[in-house]
C-alpha cells in the first residue's frame, strides 16, 4: 500500500497482535529538525543584515566616487532634483536585480543542501525519516518586506544626500 498507516494495518491484520508496528510521525521529524531550522533562520537574518550593510556601503562608495559628475551635470543644465532621481532609479534597478538573483540562488542552494544538512545535524534520527524541504511563504514575505523597507529608507537617504550635493556642486 502507499500510506504508512495502511501498511501498518495490513501487517497487523496478517500477523495479529504479535507484531508491533511503529510509524514515524511528523512530530518526531520536527523534533529532529528544529535545531537545523533555527540555524537556518539565524543564517537568513545574518544574510539580510549583510545585504543591508552592503547596500549602505555601495551607496557610500557611489556618493564618493561619482561626486565629480555632479558639477559636470549641473554645468550641462541637469537640475539637482533630476540628478537625484536618476541616481535613485539606477540604484533601485541594481538593488532589485540583486534581490531577485539572491532569492533565486538562495532557493536553489537551500533545495540542494537543506535535506543533507538536516540529516547530518541529526545522526540519531531514524533512517526512514524523510526530510522534505518546504518554504514558508509568510516568513519569506516577512523577510522580503523588511528588506524592501530597508531599501526604501536607503534610497530616500541617498536621494536626499544627492540632491543636497548636486545643489551645492559648482559647474
Amino acid at each position: 500500500t502507499s500510506t504508512p498507516t495502511a501498511t501498518a494495518e495490513a501487517v497487523a491484520a496478517v500477523h495479529g497482535r504479535a507484531v508491533s508496528v511503529r510509524l514515524a510521525s511528523e512530530a518526531v521529524g520536527r523534533r529532529f529538525i528544529a535545531n537545523t531550522v533555527a540555524g537556518l533562520w539565524v543564517g537568513a537574518i545574518g544574510s539580510i543584515a549583510f545585504v543591508i550593510l552592503a547596500l549602505v556601503a555601495s551607496v557610500a562608495v557611489m556618493l564618493r566616487r561619482r561626486d565629480g559628475e555632479l558639477g559636470v551635470l549641473r554645468a550641462l543644465g541637469v537640475a539637482a532634483r533630476t540628478q537625484a532621481r536618476l541616481r535613485r532609479t539606477e540604484f533601485a534597478i541594481v538593488a532589485l536585480y540583486s534581490v531577485v538573483v539572491g532569492i533565486v540562488l538562495g532557493a536553489a542552494i537551500a533545495l540542494a543542501t537543506v535535506a543533507v544538512l538536516a540529516r547530518a545535524s541529526t545522526p540519531s534520527a531514524p533512517l526512514d525519516l524523510t526530510i522534505v524541504p518546504r518554504f514558508d511563504p509568510l516568513s519569506i514575505l516577512g523577510v522580503l518586506a523588511i528588506l524592501a523597507v530597508a531599501i526604501i529608507l536607503i534610497l530616500a537617504r541617498y536621494g536626499a544626500v544627492l540632491r543636497s550635493s548636486a545643489g551645492r556642486a559648482r559647474p
